[in-house]
């Protein structure tokens, strides 16, 4: 079970969820409303913080060794066919370059 994306959505979801409970319960909050708003405002960033330290930039690297397998993939895929270096390029110019350059 991926522990990663329920977290996010949950400090997404807990300022949003503290936006209806004012909406909804403000008169009785009356000053409190703001002392809502900012603990949800502010579990929501313990909870980005644990996502992104405890889980995401975790000491045993899986994720990155993962992100680095995943680009290399990319890379040899996007391979310059020439083998000259250059970027392979799509766009198909003019030999003697743009024509709005004129």
């Amino acid at each position: 079970m991926e522990v990663l994306p329920k977290l996010l959505a949950a400090a997404t979801l807990l300022p949003l969820v503290s936006f209806f409970v004012i909406l909804l319960a403000g008169n009785k909050l009356k000053s409190y409303a703001a002392t809502v708003a900012t603990f949800a405002i502010g579990g929501a960033a313990v909870l980005s913080f644990v996502g992104m330290f405890g889980y995401w930039l975790s000491p045993s690297g899986a994720n990155w060794k993962e992100l680095e397998r995943v680009n290399a993939a990319s890379h040899q895929k996007h391979k310059d066919p020439a083998g000259s270096g250059e970027k392979a390029n799509d766009n198909k110019h003019d030999e003697e370059g743009h024509k709005h350059d004129e």
